[in-house]
């Protein structure tokens, strides 16, 4: 994605690259004009008939879109979930969520009289929600419900400062040392997910790497920084 405002010798994405490279896609595939944006499907069901048309309706719209294809591709993610605090509709101190975090930042950054923040939760959000608060000099105070599987894993950028850890979990590779049960097919599957040998090989893998990310998170520097390493250990 360099040419889309990145820099050739740091292979990292930025959320502005991604959008500037959509939205060029699009543009340039003449996309923009088939797409309905803002839109919330409430409702998707057949047409009576042979035609196996389907129909659409749309919140806040008396449209109704008939298609014969129809492509479900919500992510778990696409609604953000609040939850609810006790007094939340009478607290003097703003309530945000992640997914409004761009747009508060005005009111995080000017506003004196924000001086303590308190994050709950442990996903990708909050780390960006942290770090973005201490960068302004706020207080955080982060709070992380104690069940669970504990906070999201911090991995190194680079395997061994070599290799891209995206691009090398995007491998083919990896396809085959991680178990799952939509992959049991092929060879490399066999030797190394049904054999003893095999399964062996794998998990010494899996302790590897696992090690390789606790020493670039740096649990063990600091006992705040131990607090976020996961709770779910390898079965063995």
């Amino acid at each position: 994605m360099a040419p889309n405002g990145g820099d050739s010798k740091d292979e990292r994405v930025t959320g502005d690259m991604i959008h500037d490279y959509l939205q060029q896609y699009a543009e340039d595939h003449d996309l923009l004009r088939r797409i309905r944006f803002n839109t919330f499907v409430t409702n998707a069901a057949r047409e009576e008939g042979d035609n196996g048309c389907w129909r659409l309706r749309l919140k806040d719209s008396s449209d109704i879109i008939r298609t014969e294809k129809l492509l479900v591709c919500t992510g778990v993610t696409s609604i953000p979930y609040t939850p609810e605090y006790p007094g939340a509709n009478t607290a003097a101190v703003p309530i945000i969520h992640s997914r409004d975090l761009g747009s508060s930042i005005p009111i995080l950054q000017h506003n004196g009289s924000v001086e303590n923040v308190a994050v709950v939760g442990a996903a990708k959000s909050a780390y960006d929600a942290v770090y973005l608060l201490l960068s302004m000099g706020k207080k955080v105070t982060w709070i992380i419900r104690q069940d669970g599987a504990g906070p999201l894993a911090i991995i190194p950028f680079k395997v061994l400062g070599l290799v891209n850890t995206i691009a090398f979990a995007s491998t083919r590779l990896m396809t085959y040392l991680t178990p799952s049960i939509l992959n049991i097919k092929g060879s490399l599957c066999w030797a190394f997910q049904r054999t003893h040998v095999g399964r062996w090989c794998v998990g010494r893998f899996w302790d590897a790497l696992t090690g390789l990310s606790y020493a670039h998170a740096g649990y063990s520097k600091d006992d705040h920084v131990q607090m976020l390493r996961p709770e779910i250990d390898r079965q063995r």
